[in-house]
C-alpha cells in the first residue's frame, strides 16, 4: 500500500514536494487525513487503529495509531520535538486536519534533510 500527496485536482506525487527553508524560517504545513480503509467508515477507521478523531491528535505512548493515522516528521533536523511541530508520537487519523509549525533556528546546518510520516511505539 502507498499513500500520496497531493492537493484536490492537481493530482498526486512520491515521493511528496520538494520544501525548500532557509535557517531563521518558518515551515508551516496544512494536512487534511483522507487515507481511507477500503470497506471501513471514518469512525470504523478510527476504532481500528484505536486513535479516536482529536483535533490535537493523540499522543502515540499507549500504543495507538495504525494504517490511517498519520504524522510530519522532519528527519535530522535540529527542531523543537513537542506540540504540534516536529512531534513522532503525535497520531492523526482519518479526518482530522492540522498545521504543523516549524521553527528553523537561525543556526540550524544547511543540507539536504527529509520528511516523513513517522510511527514510534513508545
Amino acid at each position: 500500500m502507498l499513500y500520496t500527496y497531493g492537493l484536490e485536482g492537481k493530482g498526486t506525487s512520491y515521493p511528496g514536494p520538494v520544501l525548500m527553508i532557509k535557517p531563521g524560517e518558518t515551515l508551516e504545513l496544512e494536512f487534511d487525513n483522507n487515507i481511507s480503509i477500503a470497506g471501513l467508515t471514518g469512525k470504523q477507521a478510527q476504532m481500528a487503529s484505536m486513535v479516536e478523531n482529536n483535533s490535537y491528535g493523540l499522543n502515540g505512548g499507549a500504543m495507538a495509531g495504525g494504517m490511517d493515522s498519520t504524522n510530519f516528521h522532519m528527519h535530522g533536523g535540529h527542531v523543537e520535538p513537542g506540540g504540534f511541530g516536529d512531534n513522532v508520537v503525535s497520531r492523526y487519523t482519518t479526518g482530522q486536519d492540522w498545521t504543523t509549525i516549524i521553527d528553523i533556528p537561525e543556526d540550524h546546518g544547511v543540507g539536504s534533510y527529509w520528511y516523513h510520516p513517522i510511527f514510534t511505539r513508545l
